[in-house]
């Protein structure tokens, strides 16, 4: 069965706030292999940032930093006032929110399938998650009218600061197993 569905979703990922001090690229990249790894716990982070071409408020600039895995984490900084910097990833989910994630999935999908789906029918990673190179991420849904577990493919696009991804498309795939 295939079926795919997009909606909006708020999912907003980690993010980390301090003083820039003259130099935001520095800055931005102490703070995401510090702060920011620790707080999105995926090991050690390797950063680097783009120069900014403003430090006005409300500029921004990229970065993107590599786990130990390899995992690449796509950044946005933020010039905020007071000589402050917001860095937020904008393509990884956190693991408090694979739940919502789940609960999302069942709902868009139980409707669009007219099978009575719960939270506890699909199954995503219970850890961070970094999307990967297509902007997505791969989870389990079970079939509870004869407990057939199929791929389901989360794509998570548009991500936009203090509303999260603006798209969350759900795609059924093929039977595991």
């Amino acid at each position: 069965m295939r079926v795919m569905f997009k909606i909006g979703m708020l999912l907003t990922g980690a993010a980390v706030l301090a003083g820039c001090a003259g130099d935001p690229q520095g800055s931005a990249v102490a703070l995401i292999e510090d702060a920011l790894a620790e707080q999105i716990d995926l090991g050690p982070l390797s950063a680097d940032c783009d120069e900014p071409a403003s430090s006005e408020v409300g500029a921004t600039f990229a970065c993107t930093a590599t786990t130990e895995d390899g995992d690449l984490i796509r950044l946005i900084t933020t010039f905020e006032p007071d000589d402050r910097i917001f860095v937020e990833p904008i393509n990884v989910v956190g693991a408090n929110e694979m739940s919502l994630l789940e609960a999302d999935a069942a709902v868009v999908l139980g409707a669009e399938t007219g099978v009575a789906l719960t939270a506890a029918d699909v199954e995503c990673p219970a850890r961070t998650v970094v999307l990967d190179a297509d902007d997505q991420l791969g989870c389990r849904i079970t079939d509870p009218t004869d407990g057939a577990v199929y791929e389901l493919v989360v794509t998570m696009r548009d991500y936009e600061r203090d509303a999260g991804f603006g798209f969350v498309y759900y795609e059924i795939g093929d039977p595991v197993g």
